[in-house]
C-alpha cells in the first residue's frame, strides 16, 4: 500500500535502502512499464555498441525472466527508434522459442496494454509479431494508429488484421478491447469480418470502443452487437452505408454505457432499441464530416433521451445553436445526472447567458463533473457584450445549487471584480478542478483581483487551467498568484 503511494524515482531509491525491502518494492517498480526499451535493456548485446540482441544461452535470459514477471501495464509506442528496438526484441525472443520452453508472452502477466503505431508498419503484419506482446492473462488493450504518418496508398488494416487473429488466439480472457484507427479509406470489409469474428471469440468481453476513421458500416455495427454481450459500447464515426438496407438494431440486454458518433436519424433506433432501465452513461455527437448540418443532435432528442433512461447519470451531447433554453423544459430528467457535458467542438459557439446558466446550475443538485465546451475555429467571446457572456462572479450560482461539483469546464470572460463584489460572493463547498477554456483576460485585468476572486469562488481548488486568447494576457502570472 505504502509502494502504490510512492513515485518511480522514490521506488528506486527505496530499493537501496535494504535488501529486506527489495521483493516487495520491486513489483511495484516494474507494475507499470512506460516503454518497451526497459525490457530489451535486460538482455545482453553480443559485443559492445552491437545493435542486435543476442538470443544467447537460456540463463542470459533469466534477468529479463525475473523481472517482466511483475509488469501488469505495458505501453508500447512505436516511434521509429522503438520500433527498431521491438523488431530486435522480437528476432531475439523468436530465436529463443526455438531452442528452449520459454513463455508465449514477453510479460506472461500483463493485464493491460496499450499499443501506438505509425501507420506504415510492415513489422507488424503477422500475427507471430503481436503475440509476444500478448498472455492469457490480458483483460484490458488498446490500440491506436494515427494517419499523421500514413502515405500515400499504406494498407493500415494489414496490421489491424493480424492483431486481431492474435487476441483472437492469445488473448482469451480480454474485457476490454479499444481500437481507434485513422485512415483515408475506411475499414475493409476483410478486417470487418475479422473483427466480428474476433469480439464472438471473446466471451468475456464487455467493453468494446471502435472508431475507424472515416467511418465504419451501420451493418457492421449491427453484426458486432449481435456477436458479443456488452455493458460498455463505443462506436465513433459510423457510416450509414449508401444503398444498405435498414432493419431493427438487436441490442443486448445489460448495456450500461453507449458512445455513439455518426448521423443522428440512423442512430436514432439503435438508442429507442436500449432497454430503458439499463443504461447509465451515454455519449450522442455529430460526426466531424456532418457537423453543422441540418441533421445536427437537437435538444428535442435529447429530451426523449432523457426521458426513456430514468437511471441515466452521464450524459455527453453536441447542441445546436440556442439549445440551452429547450434543454431547460427537462427539468425532472436533469436532476439525476453526475457527469454532464454539452456543446459543440468545432465551427461554431454556443449562446449562454448568465441567467440560462444559473437556471441549469439550479436543475443539477447532484452534478459532480460539468463540462460546457463553447470553443471552436470560429468561436470567439464579445468583451463589449457582457449579457452574452459568463462573468467569473455568476460562478457564485454552484455553491446554492451544486455542492457536490468536483470538476467544471467553462469558458467565462474575466472583468475587474471590485472588493464590494468580492466580500458578497459565496465559496463553493468543493470544487477542485476548474478549467477555463478558451476564457478571456482583457489587458485590464489585475491578476491579482482574477486570482482571487478565483480563489474566493473556489477555497479548495486544487488544478486550475486556461488557454486564453493570443492577444490576452498570459495566464502565468494567474496560475503563479493562486
Amino acid at each position: 500500500m505504502i509502494c502504490s503511494t510512492l513515485r518511480q524515482g522514490d521506488l528506486s531509491r527505496l530499493i537501496r535502502v535494504h535488501s529486506t525491502l527489495w521483493e516487495n518494492v520491486i513489483r511495484s517498480v516494474w507494475e507499470k512499464v512506460p516503454w518497451l526499451s526497459c525490457l530489451s535493456n535486460l538482455i545482453p548485446r553480443t559485443r559492445a555498441g552491437d545493435t542486435d540482441l543476442a538470443p544467447g544461452p537460456e540463463q542470459q535470459w533469466a534477468r529479463f525472466d525475473m523481472y517482466a514477471k511483475y509488469i501488469r501495464e505495458l505501453k508500447v509506442e512505436f516511434q521509429w527508434a522503438e520500433l527498431d528496438t521491438y523488431t530486435a526484441l522480437l528476432n531475439a525472443w523468436l530465436q529463443r522459442q526455438q531452442y528452449s520452453d520459454c513463455p508465449n508472452s514477453f510479460a506472461p502477466h500483463v493485464q493491460h496494454l496499450t499499443v501506438v503505431l505509425p501507420a506504415v508498419n510492415h513489422a507488424m503484419e503477422s500475427v507471430d509479431a503481436w503475440a509476444p506482446l500478448l498472455s492469457d492473462a490480458l483483460v484490458s488493450f488498446n490500440l491506436t494508429i494515427s494517419i499523421a504518418t500514413s502515405g500515400v496508398g499504406s494498407n493500415v488494416y494489414a496490421m489491424v488484421t493480424p492483431c486481431l487473429e492474435a487476441l483472437r488466439n492469445h488473448a482469451s480472457r480480454l474485457q476490454t478491447l479499444t481500437l481507434q484507427v485513422s485512415e483515408m479509406f475506411g475499414l475493409p470489409e476483410s478486417c470487418a469480418q475479422t473483427l466480428v469474428k474476433t469480439v464472438r471469440a471473446l466471451d468475456r468481453l464487455t467493453s468494446l470502443g471502435l472508431d475507424f476513421s472515416p467511418g465504419i458500416r451501420t451493418r457492421v455495427v449491427r453484426e458486432i452487437l449481435a456477436a458479443g454481450q456488452f455493458t460498455r459500447l463505443y462506436v465513433g464515426s459510423i457510416d450509414e452505408g449508401y444503398g444498405e438496407e435498414t432493419s431493427t438494431w438487436d441490442v443486448p440486454g445489460g448495456l450500461v454505457s453507449l458512445g455513439l458518433v455518426g448521423d443522428h436519424d440512423e442512430m436514432r433506433g439503435l438508442v429507442e432499441a436500449i432497454g430503458p432501465s439499463s443504461l447509465k452513461r451515454l455519449t450522442f455527437k455529430q460526426s466531424e464530416t456532418s457537423r453543422g448540418m441540418p441533421q445536427e443532435p437537437s435538444v428535442e432528442a435529447a429530451s426523449r433521451m432523457l426521458e426513456r433512461f430514468p437511471n441515466l447519470v452521464q450524459l455527453e451531447l453536441d447542441l445546436t445553436l440556442g439549445g440551452f433554453d429547450e434543454l431547460l423544459l427537462s427539468r425532472d430528467q436533469l436532476r439525476n445526472l453526475t457527469h454532464l457535458t454539452l456543446g459543440p467542438e468545432a465551427c461554431f459557439s454556443i449562446s449562454l447567458s448568465e441567467q440560462v446558466l444559473s437556471s441549469l446550475a439550479a436543475l443539477l443538485p447532484k452534478i459532480e463533473e460539468l463540462r460546457i465546451i463553447q470553443e471552436g475555429p470560429d468561436f470567439t467571446i464579445d468583451i463589449d457584450e457582457p449579457a452574452s457572456c459568463i462573468l467569473l462572479p455568476a460562478l457564485e450560482c454552484f455553491a446554492t445549487s451544486c455542492p457536490r461539483l468536483r470538476k467544471l469546464s467553462l469558458a467565462v470572460s474575466i472583468r475587474h471584480a471590485s472588493q464590494k463584489v468580492l466580500a458578497k460572493l459565496q465559496p463553493h463547498p468543493a470544487l477542485r478542478d476548474f478549467d477555463m477554456l478558451q476564457s478571456t483576460i482583457p489587458p485590464a485585468a489585475e491578476p491579482d483581483n482574477v486570482a482571487g476572486t478565483i480563489a474566493k469562488l473556489f477555497p479548495k481548488l486544487a488544478s486550475f487551467a486556461y488557454i486564453g486568447d493570443d492577444d490576452a494576457n498570459s495566464d502565468d502570472s494567474v496560475t503563479d498568484t493562486l
